[in-house]
């Protein structure tokens, strides 16, 4: 009994030592943990204090450097007052550069585009790790990974049809400094230089600008926020560009087909494959057919097969009439080559070149967001028996749906087999639609577009998405993807065959085809218009089908039995531009030089 009694006191003193020498462990370890976390979180504080700190200091070299970039000082000293131990300034002469190119659109044979100014830009930069703050160009712009952001705004200003590139150049060998001073090295003008031609006021051009830098990302959100340009980002080549435009005032659709890209071709590739005009002004295609029209191209312009132009040809580049059967029965305009192995009725000349058409990507981008955010699909149900509150609108096999005048926002606009009617006998009609159109037989039924009235329908189309189509043709690929698609025995018609009343207006890099077959051929009525400019992103397809109309977009192929029949009321039609496109008159480019050492 007294042994059980002492083996239980044993017990309970060797549990009290246990438990003093558990709980001072676990004290040291919280002591431990707080300590680190402690630590941590002091050192993060450090750390964004001092990007916080360079952030200021760099906004307030960019104010000071830019008066001495720009002549308006001698030279700056700027203390950053950063800790030895948080990171100091690094200048890095080689980051980035800046590139102006111009282009007179009006020098059709070559468009004299030229390199106004290439200049690496360089940087004054703060790290820490991934992160970084950074001055270039007159601006500052902080990054983490591969994202950007701007700080505060570069020297380079568009007002009043006026552009402004005021090139700030960082040179210099400051490693490791808190301190900097800054001095000037010269300027020289870029624009206007009348030794190269480059004049101002300016007309019928372009300007782009192209920057390649860490900050690429910033600099893309500044051209979109602070210009009225058309901008682009390439991640692959971590540039950011903003193109500024000066072009007449709206004009007319002069010619059946235009085949916009340089490096594209208008080519009637297929037997069959014909282009004419009327004019719907004065009634329908039968009854006022002619050849009166003309088709243009910036690049070739190739017929083959028993291929026919009823019509003038305009080529940028060649005119190649390749085979004994292919026809033009009027004048044929080249630039560079004319290859005449078929029959040309009119007269041959040598020609300065075609101009291009410039695209409207900002144009339809612009009114589609503003019919997304303001529309009548709420009263769609209402009007024609669709909901459209839900973003779509099916039309399939055997239903018709009938939408009055109003504004509609669509993502696809799939008819299968139905029939949508847009009546525009109380107005005008607008579908902004963000992908594609399709246009196709189901269940042996084919799908149509009708409008009705005299009002006119415009169709916005993005073309951020295509849609996965089967047809054959141009190297006879079973499926293609498209933004715009009419298939076997579909159309698109209106009243008298008048094409100003329904228009697709879409980027660059929209693909259209309208290519039915033997037994069910296609059709088209109205302006489909997505010029490339120069470049080559877009394309047109017509095969077993006529488009009555007119048809511009980089490159255009007229397979078998594809036939185009132009509108000459298009002439008259006057075309929108972009409400954001700038209306460039005035250009001046500075290259203005700075060196930054250690002060």
């Amino acid at each position: 009994m007294m042994f059980f009694v002492h083996e239980r006191r044993c017990d309970r003193g060797q549990s009290e030592t246990l438990g003093v020498v558990l709980l001072v462990g676990v004290s040291v370890v919280a002591a431990v943990a707080v300590a680190t976390t402690g630590y941590a979180a002091i050192t993060s504080d450090q750390e964004r204090v001092g990007m916080a700190q360079a952030e200021r200091g760099l906004s307030q070299f960019d104010s000071r450097s830019s008066e001495v970039a720009l002549g308006r000082s001698s030279g700056t000293r700027v203390d950053f007052g950063l800790p030895d131990d948080r990171g100091t300034m690094t200048a890095h002469p080689d980051a980035g550069w800046l590139r102006v190119r111009y282009t007179d659109l009006t020098a059709q044979r070559d468009p004299n585009s030229a390199t106004v100014a290439n200049v690496t830009l360089g940087a004054v930069v703060f790290r820490q790790d991934d992160r970084t703050v950074g001055y270039q160009g007159g601006g500052v712009f902080r990054s983490q990974g591969t994202g950007s952001v701007l700080v505060s705004r570069p020297e380079f200003h568009y007002r009043n049809g006026t552009l402004t590139v005021p090139i700030v150049q960082t040179g210099g060998d400051a490693v490791g400094a808190g301190t900097l001073q800054v001095t000037p090295n010269g300027t020289t003008r870029a624009f206007p230089d009348a030794t190269r031609n480059l004049t101002n006021t300016v007309d019928n051009s372009t300007v782009v600008v192209t920057v390649k830098s860490r900050y690429y990302r910033a600099w893309g959100e500044f051209f979109s926020t602070y210009t009225p340009g058309i901008v682009s980002v390439d991640d692959a080549r971590r540039t950011a560009s903003v193109q500024f435009i000066s072009l007449p005032d709206g004009e007319g659709v002069e010619g059946g087909i235009i085949a916009t890209a340089e490096s594209g071709d208008l080519a009637l590739a297929g037997t069959g494959a014909y282009v004419d005009s009327y004019d719907s002004t004065s009634g329908p295609y039968n009854d006022t057919v002619s050849s009166a029209g003309v088709v243009k191209a910036v690049g070739d312009v190739q017929i083959s097969a028993d291929a026919t132009i009823d019509a003038n040809v305009e080529a940028g580049k060649d005119v190649r009439v390749e085979e004994s059967s292919s026809l033009v029965t009027g004048d044929a305009d080249y630039t560079d080559e004319l290859v005449n192995d078929g029959t040309i009725g009119g007269s041959t000349n040598e020609i300065d070149g075609v101009p291009t058409v410039l695209p409207i990507d900002s144009l339809v981008y612009s009114r589609f967001r503003d019919t997304r955010a303001s529309n009548d699909n709420d009263a769609a149900n209402a009007i024609g028996g669709v909901d459209l509150t839900d973003g779509t609108l099916d039309v399939s096999s055997g239903d018709q749906v009938t939408l009055d005048s109003g504004r509609y926002y669509v993502d696809e606009l799939r008819i299968d087999g139905g029939e949508l009617v847009l009546d525009t006998t109380g107005g005008n009609v607008t579908l902004a639609v963000r992908n594609w159109v399709r246009i196709q037989r189901s269940g042996g039924t084919a799908g149509r577009i009708r409008v009705e009235g005299d009002g006119v329908v415009k169709l916005y189309l993005p073309s951020q998405r295509d849609t996965r189509v089967s047809f054959t043709g141009s190297g006879n690929a079973p499926t293609r993807d498209v933004n715009f698609f009419v298939g076997k025995g579909s159309a698109v018609t209106v009243p008298g065959d008048r094409a100003p009343q329904f228009r697709v207006y879409a980027p660059q890099e929209t693909d259209v085809a309208i290519a039915g077959s033997n037994s069910n051929p296609a059709e088209f009525t109205g302006l489909v218009y997505a010029p490339d400019g120069l470049s080559l992103s877009g394309s047109a397809y017509v095969k077993q089908a006529d488009v009555y109309g007119g048809l511009v977009s980089g490159q255009i192929i007229l397979g078998q039995y594809g036939q185009v029949h132009y509108d000459q009321n298009l002439d008259d039609l006057l075309l929108p531009r972009a409400s954001r496109i700038s209306r460039l008159e005035f250009v001046h480019v500075a290259v203005h030089r700075m060196n930054v050492t250690s002060g």
